[in-house]
């Protein structure tokens, strides 16, 4: 009997990991998503850059970077994400408080509770995008989230099945979003 559920239990997962991978966001073509700030998930240059390329085509007017260690300083990242020096006083805003996807959320929030932000373009890489949308969604409930995912080379997705390390890379993602999941809805239970 132990085996049965054990087999049912396996099967499931499995069915929930390819819907999962079939879930992830693919990469934003044709025109640019317009909103009232760029939130970033630091984790790669190639969000930065992503943020900043996004930035330079007037996708919306001021960036926030969650997660920024201690040690960074503004004027590197501008130089990461190709932006003037001088677009640090104005327009980029840094997070140095978030260490996990959960207080990114919590850093994002918090940081839009002082602005009139009515509409993010949301960048992280597109295997954390789902994760981080679900995160960020029950932190900021009056903000319209527009995910600009970011692939990244090493873990896309398009190649699940050919690569192993990027098996192994979307399963721990998979793992870490039924995790938050699982979070959130115990949380919800012991809420009532």
């Amino acid at each position: 009997m132990l085996w049965r559920v054990s087999l049912i239990l396996f099967i499931v997962l499995c069915g929930g990991f390819v819907r999962f991978v079939d879930a992830i966001p693919r990469p934003i073509e044709g025109e640019l998503p317009q909103g009232d700030a760029i939130v970033v998930l630091t984790g790669g240059t190639a969000r930065l850059e992503a943020a900043g390329r996004l930035f330079r085509a007037g996708s919306a007017p001021e960036i926030f970077i969650s997660g920024v260690h201690n040690d960074v300083k503004p004027r590197e990242l501008a130089k990461l994400m190709g932006l003037d020096e001088a677009m640090t006083d104005c327009c980029l805003t840094i997070g140095f408080a978030a260490q996990t996807t959960r207080g990114n959320a919590a850093e994002i929030s918090d940081w839009a509770a002082r602005r009139t932000v009515r509409k993010i373009v949301f960048v992280t890489n597109q295997a954390h995008m789902l994760r981080a949308l679900s995160e960020l969604r029950r932190a900021v409930t009056k903000i319209e989230i527009i995910p600009y995912p970011v692939v990244n080379p090493e873990v896309n997705p398009e190649y699940v099945w050919q690569r192993p390390g990027v098996l192994l890379s979307l399963l721990m993602e998979y793992v870490k979003f039924l995790f938050a999941g699982a979070h959130r809805l115990l949380h919800l239970e012991l809420n009532y």
